[in-house]
């Protein structure tokens, strides 16, 4: 059964709120000149931390729904998620590291405490796809990565390339009221 119009525009219009927040923090980031600062002086980039590896995990899910026509794309775990998307051919192993990444920094920032991971949570290891163990060694690295707002630009880099990387490989729709509008992130 083809996804309805009403569907696409909840889709549509979900991404493109998100969409929306990342767009003013990363301005705010850039005006504020906040890779420069501490990670106490820099609001802007927590936030846009946060935001953009859960708009990564929600594009995730929009585009096994999409494809697959599949609603309970919305309550997958990452596991799931992750390996759905991973096993597309199309993605290269650049992408494929970058998108695991941002599972990883959603998952601390979610689960083991940001910035200051927590030591139980973070020896906890969780399998993020297949083959792949989250391990208590990596929870520090990329807690040491993200808590330095200096690594915003490559972070950046690689949210566009993660982004791109799902549009590339997901179905578009077409409706009467024209393209899903996810396609037009300036990335």
């Amino acid at each position: 059964m083809p996804i309805s119009a009403h569907e696409t525009i909840a889709t549509t219009s979900n991404s493109n709120f998100v969409g929306n927040f990342l767009a003013y923090f990363e301005n705010q980031i850039e005006d504020n000149q906040e890779p420069e600062k501490s990670l106490s002086e820099t609001p802007n980039y927590f936030a846009w931390l946060g935001i953009v590896s859960e708009y990564i995990t929600y594009l995730i899910r929009a585009m096994i729904y999409i494809n697959h026509e599949d609603s309970d794309a919305f309550d997958y775990p990452y596991k799931k998620l992750l390996d759905t998307l991973l096993s597309n051919k199309k993605l290269s192993e650049e992408q494929k590291e970058y998108l695991i990444l941002f599972a990883e920094i959603r998952h601390i920032m979610v689960h083991k405490g940001f910035p200051n991971p927590h030591k139980k949570p973070s020896n906890n290891e969780r399998l993020i796809t297949k083959g792949y163990t989250l391990k208590a060694e990596r929870v520090s690295e990329i807690a040491d990565l993200i808590s330095k707002p200096k690594s915003y630009t490559e972070l950046r880099k690689k949210s566009d390339a993660s982004i791109k990387a799902i549009l590339s490989v997901t179905n578009e729709l077409n409706h009467d009221f024209g393209w899903i509008q996810i396609k037009d992130r300036k990335c």
